[in-house]
């Protein structure tokens, strides 16, 4: 797909770094990002502010809930089934025949402060994403797979055009089929060292190429400081910049040096960094007019029924952005993507435009100028436009974001916290 900008400056206490960050995000019809560096600048980046999101700290008691019963379980090897927040008023609890003692003890615990209900199943998380991936792997048509959350079945996509199989003949199991495209890939424009998340970067891809994508989250892997993106955005090899803006020329940012395709994970070295990510608004001038920044305090898992926010350099940050599916499967580029995160605006306007990939997704933590990371944008619905909002110019209100659970889990990538 062709190049996005993002745009994300820090510009209240140090560079402007604006013009600098990129942040990518893939979904049914999302657009990959590659980026231009340009150098530092001498203005201050943007200080804390930005979305406070009211749905998400009406569910907190929900979601610190949610936290305390993943604690206790194994999705890899138990029948636990799935978690659902229902607004902010109950969590539902799924799991395939009886919770062992350790759930149903914390599950006591938390029932005094939070209405919880333990509902049957009939399938376990596990046999659900083996069959979901095998599903989107068959080569029958199906481009999008993923477990329902109440464990009854998976819900299943096939295109329009798809000459194929009713889903229902392709495996045993119940599935809820509907038709709309495959996912696709989708800066703050002059970011400085130390680097943040959801800034524009972006890189080279061929004399005549730029391709841009959003930084996700600063972190450590193997001893080194890096920056997170989405795998779309790149080859390991990449080497990646902030762009030229109106007042800042480009500087480097790093060489990506690890990619895990089906977690849309890509790792890129930095000098230095800090635990913070852009917010607010885009500025492609880099001067970061209407942009703030937000601390992050650390990571945590997604739940099904929560709102979350994403904040990439192209539409800036969207919030009420509500959970409607996880482990999702999908093919994107020609790799099947096992960890996705499927999240909509549901009055349809925009989630994520095209150049906001690889940016990050948070929820507010009990501070609203601090985040929990989510995850990292990867990809759009195509089939599902919606009116754009900062610079970005095709908009979606469905996006997918890679889990930053399975990325944490699989990688030995750790959150930068500021």
């Amino acid at each position: 797909m062709g190049a996005v900008l993002a745009v994300s400056s820090r510009s209240v206490s140090r560079v402007r770094r604006a013009l600098r960050n990129v942040l990518v995000t893939s979904a049914v019809a999302a657009v990959t990002l590659a980026g231009v560096a340009g150098p530092a600048s001498a203005r201050p980046k943007p200080g804390p502010g930005g979305a406070v999101d009211q749905l998400q700290i009406s569910q907190r008691p929900l979601v610190d809930a949610a936290t305390r019963i993943r604690a206790v379980v194994d999705e890899e090897r138990s029948n636990f089934a799935g978690i659902e927040l229902v607004g902010s008023t109950e969590l539902r609890l799924y799991w395939k025949g009886t919770p062992p003692p350790a759930v149903a003890k914390v599950v006591g615990q938390l029932r005094p402060r939070v209405p919880i209900k333990v509902l049957p199943a009939a399938y376990a998380l596990r046999e659900l994403k083996a069959e979901a991936t095998r599903l989107v792997a068959s080569g029958t048509g199906v481009v999008l797979a993923a477990p329902l959350t109440d464990g009854s079945g998976l819900q299943v996509r096939v295109t329009a055009q798809a000459r194929m199989a009713d889903p229902r003949t392709l495996t045993a199991m119940p599935t809820k089929v509907e038709v709309g495209d495959a996912p696709t890939a989708t800066g703050r424009w002059a970011d400085t060292s130390p680097f943040w998340g959801g800034s524009t970067i972006e890189r080279q891809v061929s004399p005549t190429t730029i391709g841009r994508c959003t930084s996700g989250f600063a972190g450590q892997r193997n001893g080194q400081k890096v920056l997170i993106t989405a795998a779309h955005c790149g080859p390991t090899g990449a080497v990646w910049r902030t762009p030229s803006g109106t007042y800042f020329p480009p500087i480097g940012v790093g060489t990506a040096n690890h990619r895990v395709a089906d977690l849309e994970a890509l790792f890129i070295p930095v000098g230095d960094h800090r635990g913070r990510i852009y917010d607010g608004g885009v500025d492609p001038t880099g001067q970061g007019i209407g942009e703030f920044s937000k601390a992050v305090a650390g990571w945590g898992p997604p739940e099904v029924g929560q709102y979350v926010c994403q904040s990439g350099s192209y539409s800036g940050v969207r919030c009420s952005l509500r959970i409607t599916l996880k482990w999702v499967s999908y093919s994107l580029n020609g790799v099947i993507v096992t960890n996705g995160v499927e999240a909509q605006r549901d009055d349809r306007a925009n989630a994520v435009g095209k150049g906001d990939s690889g940016g990050p997704v948070f929820r507010l933590s009990s501070d609203p100028n601090r985040v929990i990371a989510l995850g990292v944008q990867s990809a759009a619905d195509g089939s599902k436009p919606a009116t754009c909002t900062g610079i970005a110019t095709e908009c979606y209100w469905r996006l997918y974001f890679a889990d930053m659970t399975q990325i944490v889990g699989r990688t030995g990538f750790t959150i930068t916290v500021g």
